[in-house]
């Protein structure tokens, strides 16, 4: 093998390893961009659950709701 060979070998490698890391940020950009639309889903859903605790608490009993009456 041949220094020049060597230096063919060497940056075929760089190549390979560049585009290997171009494909690990890619694909860690796209994590997180997931990642962060979990958290939005999830932030979502608590205020959600929230809302529903908050109306569950202002109806009493004795109340209509949803256009009910009362059962008891």
């Amino acid at each position: 093998m041949g220094a020049g060979d060597t230096l063919d070998h060497e940056e075929t490698r760089r190549k390979e390893v560049g585009e290997l890391f171009e494909r690990v940020s890619t694909f860690s950009d796209w994590l997180l961009e997931m990642y962060g639309r979990l958290q939005t889903m999830e932030m979502d859903r608590f205020r959600q659950e929230a809302e529903i605790r908050s109306i569950r608490l202002a109806v009493t009993p004795g109340e209509w709701c949803c256009g009910v009456a009362p059962t008891h």
